[in-house]
């Protein structure tokens, strides 16, 4: 296609020490997309014509995360759950344990807001694969709602203790840890095979059920920035996630960085603290 390729090196041109991927739309041969990758300092991004720029959102205008959560409760749940107690309550996010009225079960209710429009998209494609899951070691969604740029996710509450707080500082036993280990792997297998990474796997997000079965709870709604955890949390995290995830290599990151956090996870169950 020489005009689109004659087209991509004037860009390049008009738009020097900016890094920009070009990738031509089906609808129109000469109409480019570009996604600015980085910049050098000082230059500014300009706009180019013909080409549509990264979308802007005036963040001083979005929704409470909690609000999304209200209204979506009343509009699209029929008000069928209820907040009993408020975990987390900051503009962009909301977490909290509440009551299903339809089944008088517990559950988890999350609520994000300011999310880039891929990342809503990629929610929406991972609850759908996860419908289909039957593995007792997975948490479970009960209902999910998703606009342009926020998510109101409700999960199933998990009966159980938190593994941190079952070992209470102390090793758990050979057989112990190789049980949890059996859960904990087959939850990944689960969403690996439906190609889901969850990039969150640490202690803090496995629940002990009864004989030791294990429960990986779903990772942080869009994620949670580290800049938004206390110092303690962030080294914690960070303890568990493979050298790629944590930026110490330049590798992708997928399902391998998963095993080596499970691997991680192992490992603190056998000798009480982080590799």
């Amino acid at each position: 296609m020489p005009n689109g390729l004659n087209t991509a090196k004037t860009i390049h041109e008009r738009i020097h020490g900016l890094v920009v991927t070009v990738t031509p739309t089906p609808r129109l041969r000469n109409r480019l997309h570009v996604r600015i990758a980085g910049q050098r300092k000082g230059i500014e991004n300009r706009s180019v014509p013909g080409v549509t720029q990264p979308e802007r959102r005036n963040m001083s205008t979005n929704p409470r995360a909690f609000d999304v959560f209200q209204a979506t409760n009343q509009t699209r749940f029929g008000e069928r759950f209820v907040v009993k107690h408020v975990i987390r309550d900051r503009p962009n996010r909301f977490l909290a344990s509440g009551r299903d009225n339809k089944t008088g079960a517990e559950v988890i209710l999350h609520a994000a807001t300011d999310l880039p429009r891929g990342t809503v998209i990629g929610m929406e494609c991972e609850i759908a694969a996860l419908d289909g899951m039957r593995s007792e070691c997975l948490f479970r969604t009960v209902e999910a709602s998703f606009k342009k740029h926020s998510a109101v996710i409700v999960d199933q509450y998990v009966n159980g203790q938190g593994l941190r707080e079952c070992m209470g500082g102390k090793a758990l036993s050979p057989r112990d840890a190789i049980e949890v280990g059996k859960s904990l792997f087959e939850a990944l297998r689960e969403l690996h095979s439906a190609g889901i990474y969850h990039l969150d796997v640490r202690p803090g997000k496995v629940i002990l059920a009864a004989q030791n079965r294990a429960i990986l709870l779903r990772k942080n709604i869009a994620g949670e920035p580290l800049s938004e955890e206390s110092s303690d949390e962030r080294i914690r995290r960070i303890s568990f996630m493979s050298p790629e995830q944590a930026g110490s290599i330049e590798r992708d990151v997928g399902a391998p960085a998963d095993l080596y956090s499970a691997g991680a996870v192992l490992y603190y169950m056998l000798a009480a603290r982080a590799p």
